[in-house]
């Protein structure tokens, strides 16, 4: 499913970057800084004059060398060459440095790099935080500033690195990784500001590294710029982990490549906020016993995929995706637990929180059958819409929101917590189970407006009290009717003394009390309130009623029945689906509409990490308990611990 290489232009990068690396130390002799603060071309300020294209240029003493005019070149910088070492590089102005080689800015010391106000630098690769124990920190600020780079760079290869990109200044190379094997930090700030990549972005790789990219009031990070095949990973080891936030309006990160999140054992973190916004082909969150986190909250925050969404991939992976307060994610096909032994959830909460699918939806497995374990949760009038939507066996449907959709196949848990409105037809299957929670006041119900077939098992739990004699309750309504279609199996729990029993019409399924386990109280009205309607896009035809009846009468006992369908059905099976065509990535300021509906693909792109990197996965164990108490090990637990969080928090 999942394909991994490396292209030819990848390997092309990594030769020259080994090529130049041994270049500079093999034919360049040495200048030392010898001053504490001044100019760049005052020969004396150097222990073998000024440098130039032949020439290494070492800063090592703590003082500061400074270029405030046009014409400083060497052939490499070093900055903090030996262990407690120390250096600063200052390029303002009309200042400009050509590198030949590469700039080690803290390679087993410290030291610091500024290109301010207008400022030129060009080089073939930069690392800021070398060598373990070293740090590294590199500020590129102002309109005008800019920093271009011939291949690669590291923001805390084995040491500590800092990279800030703020005030409208721009740094371009062709591939990146924050945090190789320590601690990275990048930071995107400011209209105008940006961080070009023409090939691949890594925010975490190595066992115990940690990378943070943050992009805000503006920022721009673009991935692929150049039409490069691969995109972005966050947290791409075991032991590894990666977040990336983007927070405010016009700040974006656009990717041309697909996207990886929590993968071969990382646990990678997605935050989209405030208005940013981040775009990408298809994406995984969590594979190969990888975690992945993804958060979108807010008005005008948005997440658009030009590809298939799978939340818990392969191998063991498990994802968590949270959409709230007027979040959106738009997507072309969409999986929950995709892969063996994976687990995924996605929550959409709030009446404007929308998941938007041009394609299907695969709740548990994918088109072809179950797999993992899903869950697909509404809460608060959230709305999720695909053409089709799928629930397997091992998945569920869960809360209160809105599904927007032609047909939904239900053969798992359908779970209504208030209500779940569903504009198209719902077939519930052999396997499925729907389950109702009725209160004196109220009853978990679905609406349909169109068709329902009935079949699987209902499940009604009946709680507090005391219930009232002959009130009926809505449990589901189909406005294009049941087809003449019941339950299989009906399992009703009671308090002492409460007896009920489910009957049928053309277009619903009740509950109705036969006794009410006490005297009513005086406060029980005649007519008890109606089960609430979520407030959301969609509007459903029918509201759940509860009308008292004075003469009841039952048409069964008030214990558990069994009552089979007359007319056995076949369970429907799920359209096979052939690949999806790429598309390109809208601009940030056009809001984005789905794609266009496209075939499942039979295998993904995947996005390739720098050679230095490994690619041994870990192996972890999956258990499982009762629905929305499931837990797995290692960093797939911390991702699932998180979204839980998120949604017990934000559940009011």
């Amino acid at each position: 499913m999942v394909v991994s290489y490396v292209s030819k232009a990848t390997v092309a990068r990594w030769a020259l970057f080994v090529l130049l690396l041994a270049s500079p130390a093999a034919f360049s002799q040495t200048t030392t800084w010898t001053d504490g603060t001044g100019n760049w071309f005052t020969p004396a300020n150097w222990s073998a004059g000024v440098p130039n294209s032949s020439t290494i240029a070492d800063i090592n003493n703590g003082g500061t060398a400074q270029i405030t005019s046009n014409g400083a070149a060497a052939s490499q910088v070093e900055i903090g060459v030996g262990v407690g070492e120390a250096g600063a590089l200052s390029i303002s102005e009309a200042g400009s440095l050509q590198d030949q080689g590469a700039m080690y800015i803290g390679e087993h010391g410290s030291g610091s790099l500024s290109i301010t106000a207008g400022a030129t630098v060009s080089s073939t690769l930069f690392a800021l935080g070398q060598s373990p124990g070293s740090s590294g920190t590199a500020t590129v600020s102002g309109s005008g500033s800019t920093w271009t780079n011939l291949v690669f760079c590291f923001v805390g290869q084995d040491g500590d690195g800092t990279l800030n990109i703020t005030g409208g200044a721009t740094v371009s190379d062709s591939d990146a990784l924050v945090g190789g094997s320590s601690k990275g930090v990048a930071i995107v700030d400011g209209a105008g500001s940006s961080w070009v990549h023409s090939g691949t972005l890594n925010i975490g790789g190595n066992a115990g590294a940690t990378g943070t990219l943050t992009i805000s009031n503006g920022g721009n990070v673009l991935t692929g710029g150049g039409g490069g095949t691969f995109g972005s990973v966050i947290a791409y080891n075991t032991g590894s982990s990666g977040t990336v936030n983007v927070s405010g309006v016009g700040s974006t990160w656009m990717n041309n490549g697909p996207l990886g999140i929590g993968d071969v054992g990382g646990d990678g973190v997605l935050h989209i906020t405030n208005g940013g916004a981040v775009s990408n082909r298809n994406c995984i969150v969590g594979a190969f016993g990888g975690g992945g986190n993804v958060t979108v909250e807010r008005v005008d925050s948005i997440w658009t995929i030009n590809g298939d969404l799978s939340a818990g991939s392969v191998f063991g992976g498990a994802a968590g995706v949270t959409i709230l307060d007027s979040g959106h994610i738009a997507s072309v096909n969409g999986f929950i637990a995709e892969g063996s032994s994976s687990v995924g959830i996605v929550a959409v909460n709030g009446a404007a929180s929308t998941w938007t699918n041009s394609g299907d939806i695969y709740v548990g497995g994918n088109a072809l059958g179950p797999v993992g374990i899903g869950e697909l949760i509404l809460m608060n009038g959230g709305t999720v819409a695909s053409a089709v939507l799928t629930v397997w066996g091992s998945g569920t449907l869960y809360g209160n929101g809105f599904v927007q959709t032609n047909e939904v196949t239900n053969q798992g848990t359908l779970a209504p917590d208030q209500t779940i409105s569903i504009t198209g037809n719902l077939t519930l299957g052999l396997t499925a189970n729907m389950s109702s929670t009725v209160t004196p006041d109220t009853a978990a119900s679905v609406m349909v407006q169109g068709t329902v077939e009935l079949n699987g098992n209902l499940d009604v739990t009946l709680i507090g009290g005391p219930f009232i004699q002959g009130t009926q309750y809505t449990l589901l309504l189909a406005n294009g009717g049941l087809d003449g279609t019941t339950f299989s199996n009906v399992s009703i729990t009671a308090p002492n003394g409460v007896a009920a029993q489910v009957t049928y019409d053309t277009n619903h399924v009740y509950l109705v009390i036969q006794s009410g386990g006490g005297s009513p109280t005086p406060t029980a009205t005649g007519t008890p309130s109606a089960t609430p309607t979520p407030t959301g896009t969609q509007t459903p035809t029918a509201t759940p009623t509860i009308t008292p009846s004075p003469t009841p009468t039952p048409t069964s006992t008030a214990t558990a029945t069994s009552t089979p369908s007359t007319t056995p059905r076949i369970t429907p099976t799920p359209r096979s689906r052939p690949s999806p065509r790429l598309r390109p990535t809208p601009p940030p300021h056009i809001t984005p509409v789905p794609p266009p509906p496209s075939p499942r693909p039979t295998a993904w792109p995947r996005p390739t990490p720098p050679p230095h990197i490994s690619l041994s996965a870990r192996r972890g164990q999956l258990s499982t308990v009762a629905p929305l108490d499931r837990s797995v090990t290692g960093t797939a637990n911390n991702s699932l611990q998180r979204t839980r969080h998120t949604i017990a928090k934000t559940h009011v």
